[in-house]
């Protein structure tokens, strides 16, 4: 799936989760630029909640 980060406007799409155990859930990421990962990806067209 890919969407818009809210913050940068940059490209976001999901990968799978990274656990050990087997299961279906994904997690939004920009990719492995080091600029990217000064923040959360956040999508534009979902909701979300900052846990700190």
């Amino acid at each position: 799936m890919r969407d818009t980060c809210l913050a940068c406007g940059r490209p976001i799409f999901t990968t799978a989760l990274r656990v050990p155990i087997v299961t279906l859930a994904q997690q939004w990421t920009h990719g492995s630029r080091r600029i990217d990962r000064k923040h959360a990806p956040i999508p534009t067209n979902h909701d979300f909640e900052v846990i700190r």
